[in-house]
């Protein structure tokens, strides 16, 4: 657990059983006697864990930065962009000419069979 996470809790611990300790003024002094222990105990745990030293953290090193094509390069790749798309967008076209002419021709034998 988080050494945050784990004085949070140990401070809650320590409110609730000092709400415990001063409502209950009517109680049996044993039992007054256990919730100032306890309550003393998780003030002691919570310094405890307040002074321990933080473990040290691992050192990330920051990925290096790739190097920026050259204007050449960045040109040469820019006009591959709309001549891919071309290619593309034509081989769409024809699969879309060649399944609806495959939908019209067997509409057609099946109306001749029939």
């Amino acid at each position: 657990m988080k050494r945050r996470k784990i004085l949070k809790r140990l401070e809650k611990v320590e409110t609730i059983l000092s709400q415990i300790l001063e409502s209950c003024n009517s109680c049996e002094p044993g039992t007054q006697q256990l919730l100032e222990e306890a309550t003393e105990a998780a003030v002691r745990a919570r310094t405890a864990v307040a002074k321990q030293a933080r473990p040290p953290q691992k050192k990330t090193s920051s990925p290096t930065p790739e190097p920026q094509p050259s204007v050449a390069e960045a040109d040469e790749r820019s006009s591959l962009v709309p001549a891919k798309k071309r290619v593309a967008a034509k081989r769409k076209s024809v699969q879309s000419e060649t399944t609806s002419a495959a939908v019209v021709n067997a509409g057609q034998s099946s109306s001749r069979t029939a």
